[in-house]
């Protein structure tokens, strides 16, 4: 019986080397491919596709006064042709812009999107190549900028003393019919939690009407630098009078205040609260007579400011050994019936004391007598 031939080696060793030089020529064939793809484009020009996104939209020729609304941000353009053009292109090399609006009536409008600057062998598909606008009247005007400072910003106790923007005044640009509603540009003043100091921020712009609604308006600037002073409210807090060198063995000594007997203090609200009174030193040493001099004010820890640093203090001396004078007042003058109700006569004060005199000389005279 005759053997298989795959039986014999030489037969597997020959369809072996077969396999072998076929899958070698099949490799080898594989990787030439690309090479000589690359050197044939040496020798001819290749088409090639690119999408760009967020291309922005321009306006193209159109009337000074006319204004446009709903046109879109940014398209999405996609370029076909040489490979070699589109791979230099960069999308400063043309812009995406609307066809001539010149001439055309106000309202609504349907309008094509066109692209500029491109070599004439690259064709383009805008993404929407149309779109649907208003074309109105143009409105310029120029308003101050304001602030709203909402509820549980400032912390209690606390004031806004000062808010400082920049700019302090922005344009305004869109259609005139819109910019007739517009009451004011405003910026807010919010905070998540309660503020107690000073600070600064930048704040989005937004303009409303006269209802608060938002308006579609152009701004010279969308953001406003806005720096906030806030301080701590100012609570009065009366004086007292704490005097120093008195000479108590000689004069007598009376205080009032000239014009003010209470003083604003700057502090927190638990601080203030708690603040029965400010001191004032005032020293009268060597001081003999009435005079008007300056107490300083004892500024207590923890007080961020107050409203002055000291007072006008009348003080009146009076000597110990003699009859105290009070000193003469602004007073309302009492009736005359008054005044001689609470008054003792001259006379009458003569004769009281004759009489005293003669019963006391009469007693006297009693007293000498002997007795029987």
């Amino acid at each position: 019986m005759k053997k298989p031939s795959f039986d014999n080696v030489w037969v597997v060793r020959a369809v072996s080397l077969l396999f072998a030089v076929f899958l070698n020529i099949f490799v080898t064939n594989s990787n030439a491919q690309p090479f000589l793809s690359a050197g044939n484009q040496q020798f001819a020009s290749v088409d090639s596709s690119e999408t760009i996104s967020n291309v922005p939209v321009f306006l193209g020729q159109h009337d000074d006064d006319l204004y446009i609304s709903g046109l879109p941000d940014t398209v999405n353009i996609r370029l076909t042709g040489p490979r070699n053009l589109i791979s230099q292109l960069t999308i400063d090399n043309f812009r995406v812009e609307t066809e001539s609006l010149m001439d055309l009536p106000t309202g609504t409008q349907a309008i094509r999107l066109v692209a500029a600057g491109l070599p004439e062998d690259i064709h383009y598909e805008i993404s929407p190549s149309q779109v649907i606008v208003r074309i109105s009247r143009k409105a310029t005007i120029t308003v101050p900028v304001e602030y709203e400072i909402m509820d549980g910003a400032i912390a209690n106790g606390y004031e806004v003393t000062q808010v400082t923007m920049n700019p302090s005044e922005v344009e305004l640009t869109g259609d005139s019919s819109k910019i007739e509603k517009v009451d004011r540009a405003l910026v807010r003043i919010v905070s998540e939690e309660a503020i107690t100091e000073s600070f600064s921020a930048i704040l989005r712009l937004q303009i409303l009407d006269e209802n608060d609604n938002l308006l579609d308006i152009n701004t010279s600037t969308a953001e406003i630098q806005v720096a906030v002073t806030v301080e701590s409210q100012s609570v009065s807090v009366p004086l007292r009078i704490n005097p120093q060198g008195e000479d108590l063995e000689k004069y007598s000594y009376e205080y009032s205040f000239v014009d003010t007997s209470h003083v604003d203090v700057y502090a927190s609200p638990d601080i203030a609260s708690n603040m029965d009174w400010v001191g004032v030193g005032v020293d009268v040493t060597g001081l003999t007579e009435t005079a008007v001099i300056s107490g300083m004010l004892s500024i207590p820890e923890n007080i961020e400011f107050i409203s002055q640093n000291e007072v006008a203090v009348l003080v009146e001396v009076y000597p110990v050994d003699r009859q105290r004078i009070s000193p003469v007042q602004s007073f309302t003058p009492m009736e005359s019936e008054s005044t001689d109700s609470h008054s003792l006569d001259a006379s009458n004060i003569d004769e009281t004391t004759e009489t005293l005199s003669e019963d006391m000389s009469e007693t006297e005279a009693s007293s000498e007598e002997p007795s029987e």
